[in-house]
């Protein structure tokens, strides 16, 4: 019952909607070329490769068209990248774009559906909604792949967040269980190509425990509880989360007004307060993007696994992209953690997104044709 609970809290603000289709077939290689039809004055999908993407000395990195990046994820050097435009997945190897696809989901990309491994041998994400084929690509040998569904096994069940596993010279692609510790019901086996649901296998790339023990679980959530907070997200592999408490909203609302905010050491099971320099959450409307599948989850709060806190306060009007960002970073590994503003700008046009570099130590502010980096001090 514990576990089930942590994993339902684990994934709680991942929301997707699911539409059941039955479809049957093989591992196949994905053509490059499809047509695209995201916006008509944007590329075809084949335009984007073999163009590349300019890195600044500041580490800002320059695109060679008018996009906007909405979520993107970094192998551990980050030479290898994944950026995800409206419409369609770029895969870009140091500088150049070595691949392309539409992305065909009715929804938009959600952080957790990609995924490169550590060393920037493969990249996954989640394609295709209706069935819930998973694209594959190797930087290696520059193929790509499509994991779809067989008479057994239903891709489906191989659950985000995300994860590529390194394990005895070989890969696999599974769900992030290390927060609470217990095994995925399914795997992609990316030396092979294929699903599988070989408990032995699954059990030697699992987490042999979770994160947060059983205890500190209990003795968090309850002081939580006492201080009126909601459960806010983990970061990719637990050590660090955070709580919150808001003002009442309208369910079409898409911010609410944050009234108290704590970050949580996991493994040591240390809740602390965070405070916004010059704001006060008693005085002060601080107001963030909801957390909700109409959204991007790169528009709101999220947190990194060495403990950096990503706070984007904004004040306008949010429907019509008139506002103010302010971009706060705290550091959850303080005692006192105080987040600090790094980044302000008048928004007008596109909503921009943020999220973490490579290692967390910076931040880009991604907008179209641009992702600004700021290092975190």
């Amino acid at each position: 019952m514990i576990l089930k609970r942590k994993i339902l809290l684990f994934f709680i603000l991942v929301v997707v909607f699911i539409l059941v289709a039955c479809s049957s077939g093989n591992v196949d290689s994905v053509e490059e070329g499809k047509e695209s039809g995201f916006q008509k004055e944007a590329p075809a999908v084949e335009d984007y490769i073999g163009q590349q993407i300019d890195i600044k000395e500041d580490g800002t990195i320059q695109l060679p068209f008018d996009e906007q990046v909405l979520v993107a994820t970094f192998s551990e050097d980050g030479a290898q990248k994944i950026f995800g435009i409206e419409g369609v997945i770029l895969l870009i190897d140091d500088d150049e774009i070595v691949y392309a696809e539409e992305h065909k989901s009715i929804f938009h990309l959600h952080s957790d559906e990609i995924t490169i491994s550590d060393d920037g041998r493969f990249a996954a994400w989640r394609n295709h909604m209706e069935n819930f084929e998973i694209s594959i690509y190797d930087f290696e040998s520059q193929t790509a792949y499509l994991i779809e569904e067989t008479e057994e096994l239903d891709p489906y069940m191989v659950f985000t967040p995300f994860l590529i596993t390194n394990y005895d010279n070989g890969y696999y692609l599974s769900a992030n269980t290390h927060l609470v510790g217990s095994s995925p019901p399914l795997i992609v086996d990316l030396n092979e190509m294929k699903l599988t649901d070989s408990r032995e296998l699954i059990e030697k790339i699992s987490p042999k425990e979770p994160v947060e023990d059983d205890d500190t679980y209990h003795e968090i959530r309850a002081e939580a509880s006492t201080l009126g907070l909601n459960d806010g997200i983990y970061s990719e592999y637990g050590y660090y989360n955070f709580y919150f408490d808001y003002e009442d909203y309208d369910e079409d609302d898409i911010s609410l007004t944050l009234t108290k905010l704590y970050g949580n050491d996991v493994t040591n099971g240390v809740l602390s307060e965070i405070q916004l320099e010059g704001l006060d959450f008693e005085q002060d409307d601080i107001e963030v993007f909801r957390f909700t599948h109409k959204l991007l989850d790169t528009l709101t709060l999220k947190v990194s696994d060495n403990g950096m806190f990503i706070i984007p306060v904004v004040d306008g009007d949010l429907e019509e992209n008139n506002y103010q960002l302010s971009v706060y970073v705290a550091n959850l590994t303080d005692k006192n953690p105080v987040a600090k503003l790094l980044v302000e700008e008048d928004v007008t046009e596109e909503r921009p997104t943020v999220f973490f570099n490579e290692d967390n130590s910076a931040i880009y502010v991604s907008k179209k044709g641009e992702l600004q980096k700021y290092n975190i001090d």
